[in-house]
């Protein structure tokens, strides 16, 4: 199901929908946060992330998106912390978001909090295992 960015949030439709597994959205600016928060509560509770693309971290985005949409981007840091507080997972590009699509729609969620680790290759998973010990992950 493919909604515009602005309707995504505006219910908890895709929460409910049994055929919707990972929700995905490219969001310049939230014109409702209660009802964001509501229906990235209900998505969390349905076991369906949220991967999230959302412009403005920049003061220079920040103007782009309010003469594009007329609307507000908000606080980077704020945006931040309410999609930490809710699991939503904000993704950088298009890119990330499509292969972290990919990535929830074939493996499991995690089941407990800590570092997962995921590679092609076995060095690599060593070398990032060896990286997250020191770091104390």
């Amino acid at each position: 199901m493919v909604l515009p960015g602005w309707e995504v949030f505006s219910d908890s439709l895709l929460a409910s929908d049994p055929h919707t597994r990972v929700i995905i959205a490219f969001v310049e600016g939230i014109r409702s946060p209660q009802k964001f928060v509501a229906a990235a509560q209900a998505a969390a509770e349905a076991g369906k992330p949220i991967l999230l693309v959302k412009v403005g971290r920049s003061e220079a985005a920040r103007q782009a998106v309010q003469a594009h949409t007329g609307s507000l981007a908000g606080s980077d840091a704020v945006c931040d912390a309410v999609f930490r507080r809710l699991g939503v997972v904000r993704l950088d590009t298009l890119d990330e978001m499509v292969e972290a699509a990919e990535l929830f729609l074939t493996c499991p969620l995690p089941q407990s909090e800590g570092v997962g680790l995921l590679s092609l290759s076995g060095g690599q998973i060593g070398l990032v295992a060896d990286l997250a010990q020191n770091l104390r992950l």
